[in-house]
């Protein structure tokens, strides 16, 4: 079958992450202006405008973005942008910011580095970029990216590489600034004399004596980099100290002030300076190094625990305030002179941040609400036409599913350790706990006339429960591995279930009992379909892709499309029924994790998609191929 005449339009990004363990690299977001956020999400470089509270997105990257640096102008006055991802061998995609959208210019060769790009910072002129490697020489490439050309490249460190920046203070060449580990590093590239020559580069390491150690003769981690407008390098160390470097010289260490972590850094536009910690303060100094003011971050998450670290910082044009990436997976707008001693700041954009992102569900009639439930034990119900939370609460325990109730008023989700918890969604109390098996829960669902709930198990087992008094009423067997997806009739009389092990029964319901034969059931009009098996998606898997590849099914309210999830990190749409050998489908990948759920809204007309360790939620809009612009 032909491929729906639609695409799937990324219209907005719910999560934000401070750094990325895996690959010990913060996620330095960027402000334009007063009011614009710049930062990686997934496998997207999401421009916020907090606002208007609306999205643009570079979703060129195939895999997690780690980094983005801020360039020139272009001849139009757009703003270019360099981002790079992790890969076997990771490109740096160059684009511009522009009124309608992002745009790209171009990809730097993919053979420059292996395993991600950790950093990027653009000269001062914005004629170079130097780019940091996540291969074990934390190679250093210098790059005319307008060319498109490698100048010159050297090894960077045999530590992490936590902070480059280029000295804009130095007028005879670029020097480039490296915070790595135990080690701080200038590379000072000399400009060739002729056209034959190539840019040379002299290596001096900063002359650590007594700031090499702590107050307490601990080896000093170097983790965070800024510069003074006098050109001199601050950088924040692991201790909680400031080491501040004259060229290679040490000139002053600051101490006492930060007792955990400095993390970021980074200069006003009036000369002063923020730092930031793990343990979430966040200091204002003077051009003379004075502590002007210190603030402390308060916890603004359901489900954290522990203090709000600061892991990144940037400041808006004006200074006037500084951007915060937390580690309770918000991103805050702090006034750094605001009367303290804590602050909570405005939140742009706060999501799950803990463990993997399974739980997802629409409302059954309101086309703009939505619930996610992940390892964090939260629950939260969002706004997909405000593009906003309404609700985050405590569950208390990690999920792997929910369900909206038919009536739309009650979210059952479905817990790790079998508990099956009932919560009043405009509320988010907690109204009824059901544990029946001590059995991951892998899936839920209502019957239609809202007179049951169907609990699925990784053990293979299926219970029927009543909605209102949680009295168990029946039990499905057959299966031999766990449960995946269940789907009711219309008539609420029969269950469709199917396992990891990929095989496909039917249930009369409500007791249960052995399964029926396919042939009794075939002519049965189902109220959803989440399984991958069956007549009306047997078309989805095109060549290469098998069973263990798609992680999720759904089909639209309106029985016209459906759409999957896939291991890939893709999102497939497709004409509904798939009943062709292999269906050709309309696709995208934004997600750099495995889809762990996909999910139409009530009126058909927007996808949602949850990835499994970028723990983002992703909002699609269906766009007709008439409304399709080039």
């Amino acid at each position: 079958g032909s491929a729906p005449d639609m695409h799937l339009e990324l219209e907005y990004v719910y999560g934000f992450h401070a750094n990325f363990a895996l690959y010990d690299v913060p996620n330095n977001p960027l402000v334009v202006g007063e009011h614009v956020a710049v930062y990686g999400a997934s496998a997207n470089v999401v421009v916020l405008d907090a606002k208007a509270n609306t999205q643009r997105i570079y979703a060129g990257h195939d895999d997690n973005v780690l980094c983005v640096a801020r360039g020139p102008l272009d001849k139009d006055g757009h703003t270019i942008f360099a981002s790079g991802q992790t890969g076997k061998k990771p490109p740096i995609h160059i684009w511009t910011l522009e009124p309608s959208g992002c745009a790209l210019l171009h990809m730097l060769p993919e053979d420059a580095h292996e395993r991600g790009v950790s950093a990027l910072c653009f000269t001062p002129s914005g004629k170079r970029l130097a780019s940091v490697g996540l291969d074990n020489h934390r190679t250093v490439v210098v790059w005319d990216w307008r060319k498109k050309e490698i100048l010159t490249s050297t090894v960077g460190s045999n530590d992490v590489v936590y902070a480059v920046g280029f000295n804009p203070a130095v007028e005879d060449g670029d020097v480039l600034n490296i915070a790595a580990g135990k080690a701080f590093r200038l590379l000072s590239f000399i400009e060739p004399k002729t056209k034959l020559d190539e840019l040379k580069i002299t290596k001096k390491n900063g002359i650590l004596g007594s700031a090499g150690f702590t107050a307490e003769g601990r080896p000093q981690v170097f983790l965070s980099l800024a510069f003074s407008k006098a050109g001199l390098a601050i950088v924040g160390c692991q201790s909680g100290d400031i080491v501040i470097w004259q060229g290679h010289h040490l000139h002053k260490v600051l101490r006492d002030t930060h007792t955990t972590p400095v993390n970021s850094i980074c200069l006003l536009p009036s000369g002063d300076l923020i730092s930031a910690s793990r343990g979430g303060n966040i200091v204002k100094w003077s051009e003379d190094f004075e502590p002007k003011n210190t603030l402390q971050l308060t916890n603004l998450t359901v489900g954290f625990e522990g203090d709000p670290g600061a892991v990144c910082i940037a400041a808006t044009e004006s200074g006037k305030r500084v951007l915060v990436g937390v580690t309770d997976g918000t991103l805050r707008l702090v006034d750094p002179s605001a009367k303290g001693p804590t602050v909570k700041g405005d939140v742009w954009m706060g999501a799950h941040q803990e463990g993997e992102l399974w739980g997802l569900a629409a409302h059954p009639t309101k086309a703009n609400l939505f619930a996610s439930s992940s390892d964090d034990k939260t629950l939260r119900v969002w706004d997909s036409a405000q593009r906003k939370p309404v609700l985050a609460t405590e569950l208390g325990k990690a999920s792997r599913c929910l369900v909206w109730h038919p009536a739309g008023d009650t979210l059952a989700v479905g817990c790790m350790d079998g508990t099956v918890l009932f919560v009043t969604a405009m509320t988010g109390k907690t109204e009824q706990t059901l544990i029946k098996r001590e059995e991951q829960v892998n899936d839920l669902a209502f019957s239609p006339d809202g007179k049951y709930i169907a609990v699925a198990y990784n053990d293979g087992g299926i219970d029927i429960f009543s909605a209102s008094e949680l009295k168990q009423v029946g039990a499905c067997k057959g299966h031999v591995s766990g449960v995946q997806a269940v789907d009711w009739s219309t008539d609420s009389k029969h269950l469709l279930s199917c396992s990891v092990g990929y095989s496909q029964l039917f249930h009369a319901m409500p007791k249960g009992g052995q399964p029926l034969l396919a042939k009794e059931t075939r002519d049965l009009d189902w109220t959803t379909w989440s399984s991958p098996l069956g007549w009306p998606v047997r078309g989805i898997f095109e060549s290469g892709l098998s069973l263990s590849d798609v992680n999720d099914v759904s089909r639209s309210p309106s029985k016209s499309l459906v759409v999957t999830g896939d291991t890939y990190g893709r999102v497939r749409l497709l004409k509904c029924p798939a009943i062709a050998e292999k269906n050709e489908a309309v696709w995208t990948k934004c997600h750099a994790s495995f889809v762990t759920k996909t999910r139409f809204v009530a009126d058909s007309s927007r996808v949602l998609s949850a990835g499994g360790n970028d723990m983002c939620v992703l909002q699609w809009k269906l766009v007709s191929g008439a409304d399709l612009t080039v």
